[in-house]
């Protein structure tokens, strides 16, 4: 019943994809509380495919680059660790979704404050664009109820753009993912909007869960309430999709940098954190079990709790990979001896990163418990498995 889990996707687009890189998913108490929608062969399936569409970041009211195999838009995995009982930990830059984006990066810090009660501290950076979108969609099962603190007392008829197409999609063929006929914005419902406040919350109510979201913006800000197709309602007929709703919010802040802070606490019945206040790259989360300060510099995470534990991701030490050991057990051979580790990360010059648990160190050996996945001799690495990538620059490793 108190099962939670928290879902990040950074993949390229190979066949059967969205434009979703940097999206999140979050179920908590027997139901989803911020949804992907799916697949429909529906005439909304456009909507489904376009980045407004999901929980992460639209770059200049366009969706993220769709990518193939010969030009994948694959995200690059920095940093995961799930070894720990209090925290669990994913940073990834998903920037080739928006190659014009020198930084489109998030990052999510979970914390399993007790049991039924974990909250998630998310982050996400983009730097590159002129307006930056950061949505975040309930609940694709349920419409639920919207409540916010913040007054949204003005109507706005629509956000598509001057040059986005107003054009509706009449059946499933009708694609377009740059949004000159049919502009994903269209799906965007009874919209309302405030200046956004430097910290505010949103709160969706469900049938027996529910979530609380606090949200930090960035000065000049401007916060939208909306309603959008849940689609799944409908149940693949179309004159049934406008009966589907789910509420939504989206953060709206003028290139080229900006930072989204968000803390997403679900919950049973009544929200249970009592205060989250930002100071800097530090939150602090007030709870009945305790107060927890979390700080999220560039490159390391730190959980200091009254509860009376900590977390450190440490500071990282890189190095080149010699080989890679596939017979009679896996290993990764480093170039110089390494502490004990959980986890390591491979590097691919700019184009792949890998992050692999390491069940052993000995000396410069990396005992990994699975199959690496690719051959590596004289600087280069290959493959095994699709897309069967071949890198010519060095691999390097971090621990």
């Amino acid at each position: 019943d108190t099962q939670f889990q928290l879902h990040l996707n950074w993949s390229g687009a190979y066949g059967h994809s969205q434009a979703d890189n940097g999206s999140i998913l979050l179920f908590a108490f027997g139901r989803e509380l911020l949804s992907d929608i799916g697949y429909t062969h529906t005439r909304y399936r456009n909507w489904t495919l376009n980045t407004a569409s999901h929980n992460t970041v639209v770059v200049d009211e366009r969706s993220q680059t769709f990518g193939s195999k010969e030009e994948p838009t694959t995200g690059r995995l920095l940093y995961f660790d799930d070894s720990n009982p209090h925290v669990r930990y994913a940073d990834v830059d998903a920037s080739p979704a928006y190659p014009d984006c020198g930084v489109y990066r998030r990052r999510l810090l979970h914390v399993h404050a007790g049991e039924g009660r974990d909250y998630v501290v998310d982050v996400f950076d983009v730097e590159g664009g002129k307006t930056h979108d950061w949505f975040l969609h309930g609940s694709a099962d349920e419409e639920g109820v919207f409540e916010s603190p913040v007054a949204f007392d003005t109507p706005v008829d629509t956000l598509i753009p001057e040059w986005g197409g107003r054009h509706e999609p009449q059946n499933e063929t009708q694609l377009d993912l740059k949004g000159a006929k049919f502009h994903a914005y269209q799906f965007l419902w009874n919209i309302r909007s405030a200046p956004a406040p430097k910290d505010a919350a949103a709160t969706w109510h469900y049938e027996n869960a529910g979530l609380r979201t606090h949200l930090f913006a960035e000065p000049d800000s401007t916060l939208f309430h909306f309603q959008s197709p849940a689609v799944r309602g409908a149940k693949e007929v179309d004159a049934d999709l406008p009966n589907h709703l789910r509420h939504g919010i989206l953060l709206r802040h003028a290139g080229p940098r900006s930072r989204y802070v968000a803390v997403h606490e679900p919950f049973a019945t009544e929200p249970w954190v009592q205060s989250v206040t930002r100071d800097g790259n530090t939150l602090t989360v007030q709870h009945a079990g305790g107060t927890d300060t979390i700080t999220l510099d560039a490159d390391r995470a730190t959980v200091t709790s009254t509860a009376g534990w900590t977390y450190d991701t440490g500071t990282p030490y890189s190095g080149a990979l010699s080989g890679v050991q596939r017979a009679d057990g896996f290993a990764l051979i480093a170039d110089k001896p390494l502490p004990d580790v959980p986890y390591v990360r491979i590097a691919f010059g700019d184009a792949k990163t890998l992050v692999y648990p390491v069940e052993k160190v000995e000396a410069n050996r990396l005992l990994l418990k699975d199959d690496p996945g690719f051959e590596y001799a004289d600087g280069k690495a290959r493959f095994l498995y699709f897309p069967q990538e071949e890198f010519d620059e060095p691999a390097m490793y971090t621990v």
